[in-house]
């Protein structure tokens, strides 16, 4: 019997190895890749939170040097048209045009300025309803 076993034990060795060996390579292809996945998740996360302070903070740049310095009697529409166009400026003066490359090719975004200015927008209705619950609240 133990010569059976040491015989079975010879035979199955080689080919546990190579099973054992193969388990072993795919666990590490499928840790390398989730770890990539994970990195560039949490990279791209950084870059947008990044990105939404910048944002914000020329919303509030525009906000302070353009619309509290407009005149009473400038149509609304012309001074937030030119909050929004100051806003922008101050994202891709902030960025640069390779910044803005980076930014296209980290979010995959098409066409930058069409984000951009969704982003500006949405930071502007923030802003705006930040305004107004501190209205509310004095």
């Amino acid at each position: 019997m133990k010569t059976f076993l040491e015989t079975l034990a010879a035979q199955l060795l080689p080919t546990l190895t190579v099973a054992l060996s193969a388990a072993l390579c795919a666990l590490v292809a499928y840790a390398t890749s989730y770890l990539k996945s994970k990195t560039k998740n949490i990279n791209i996360a950084a870059a947008f939170d990044r990105f939404n302070q910048v944002a914000e903070s020329a919303v509030k740049d525009a906000q302070q040097s353009v619309i509290d310095a407009a005149a009473k009697d400038t149509d609304p529409e012309v001074v937030l048209a030119n909050a929004k166009a100051a806003a922008l400026a101050s994202i891709k003066a902030h960025y640069g045009e390779k910044g803005m490359v980076e930014l296209k090719q980290i979010f995959g975004w098409d066409v930058v300025d069409a984000n951009l200015s969704s982003i500006v927008e949405a930071k502007v209705h923030d802003l705006k309803l930040e305004r107004t619950a501190v209205t509310k609240a004095a």
